[in-house]
């Protein structure tokens, strides 16, 4: 799971950092963090902008982020002022930069979404073959309206 963090202040992108590595996740995790925002679009599975380095320009990557790979966006701010903004731009929370508690909850639930929208379910044959779930589910499908 790739990770991109831009916050400008390193003492709360430490925080965040901490509390990405200690969630339990079954796979890598890779944080890049940076203290501007970003030009590239690489692909990213969760990313944290702070809107106080350049709100409209967050909203912009994360859309891109979001329409690239289903990107988990978090928005971050002092207070509720892009609140309407955020709906607009692919959010998938609003937080206030003092939320830590609320920050661990909702990195779970940011996890959980990403497993949803990214992982596959393979299913292995008596034969030893695999088969996504997708494609049993249409044979299936196929088969019983036979």
């Amino acid at each position: 799971m790739k990770v991109l963090i831009c916050v400008k202040d390193k003492k709360y992108q430490s925080r965040i950092i901490e509390l990405i590595q200690s969630m339990k996740c079954e796979e890598q995790i890779v944080i890049e963090s940076y203290t501007t925002l970003l030009s590239n679009q690489r692909k990213y599975d969760i990313a944290f902008f702070d809107l106080g380095i350049d709100a409209k320009k967050a909203f912009t990557i994360g859309k891109n982020l979001y329409k690239i790979n289903h990107c988990v966006n978090f928005y971050m701010y002092d207070d509720f002022t892009y609140v309407h903004e955020f709906f607009d731009a692919c959010g998938f929370q609003y937080l206030l930069k003092d939320q830590d508690d609320l920050i661990q909850d909702e990195l779970s639930r940011a996890y959980e979404d990403y497993l949803n929208s990214h992982c596959k379910v393979i299913l292995k044959n008596k034969d030893q073959s695999t088969m996504s779930l997708s494609l049993f589910l249409r044979n299936y499908m196929l088969m019983t309206l036979r």
